[in-house]
């Protein structure tokens, strides 16, 4: 299975943000596997992903990328947790600020 590489232009990022990722990407994204990504999502320290099918999950583009911005920026896990709280809850009112 090839995974492709994100790679985009400052335009193409406001229009992909909202892509959904499947698993192997947000692997890809993270670093880790998926044992590890979901553990990150029942610590709070990652979104959940969204359900996108009957039998089918991925993540939101923006999210991953919030949360990577955040661990860059040397946030503790507590700052990480209050990060995906606010993003969980953009996501329910309908990603309206």
């Amino acid at each position: 299975m090839t995974i492709k590489t994100l790679e985009h232009t400052s335009k193409d990022v406001t229009v992909d943000d909202d892509r959904l990722l499947r698993c192997p990407e947000v692997e890809a994204l993270r670093g880790f596997k998926r044992g590890r990504i979901y553990q990150e999502c029942r610590e709070g320290l990652l979104p959940a992903p969204i359900k996108n099918g009957k039998r089918s999950l991925a993540w939101v583009l923006s999210e991953i990328r919030a949360v990577n911005r955040a661990r860059i920026a040397g946030h503790t896990d507590d700052q990480i947790r209050a990060l995906v709280s606010s993003l969980l809850e953009q996501r329910t009112a309908g990603g309206d600020k």
